[in-house]
């Protein structure tokens, strides 16, 4: 009787164990097989390189004053200089500051051109002067620049002109 009911015990752990999930040859053959899986998945690095990288400013800008008419040279972009023009007058003169940006990249690159207004000028613009410039192309934003009539005799009053880009 004792052997029936030893017997009757190995046959209800035999089963438990299967019930319970993966028997322990396949417990075996799982670890082996994921063990083999991490080297049959390894890469061997055969060569690598090392690639500098660096970034120079896309915008070359210059500034001039526009000619006795008030028009900026749209196309000739040699006469701008990166010297500051400087404005002299008197009240109700108009001088217009011409910007010429160009465009040294290989991609559209949106900009913007912005001053601080002093208070004695009156300021409008003229041409593009915000916007999208083309890869390898350019453009003039006129900044008129209007004394105004009420304004004072005063020396050393700056205008500040940015070019953004971005």
């Amino acid at each position: 009787m004792e052997n029936i009911k030893e017997y009757i015990k190995e046959k209800r752990e035999k089963i438990k164990e299967k019930a319970m999930g993966i028997s322990k040859k396949t417990k075996a053959v799982m670890a082996f097989m994921l063990f083999a899986s991490v080297f049959a998945t390894a890469a061997y690095v055969v060569g690598t390189i090392s690639v500098p990288v660096t970034v120079t400013e896309a915008f070359s800008v210059g500034y001039s004053l526009a000619d006795s008419n008030g028009a900026c040279y749209p196309y000739n972009y040699a006469q701008y200089t990166s010297a500051t023009p400087s404005i002299t007058g008197y009240p109700g003169d108009t001088e217009t500051i011409c910007v010429s940006i160009t465009n040294n990249g290989n991609g559209n690159l949106p900009f913007a051109v912005t001053n601080d207004n002093p208070s004695v000028l009156s300021i409008s613009y003229l041409g593009q002067c915000s916007g999208t410039i083309s890869a390898h192309s350019g453009t003039v934003c006129a900044i008129v620049n209007t004394i105004k009539a009420d304004a004072a005799p005063v020396s050393g009053v700056t205008e500040n002109i940015s070019v953004t880009r971005g």
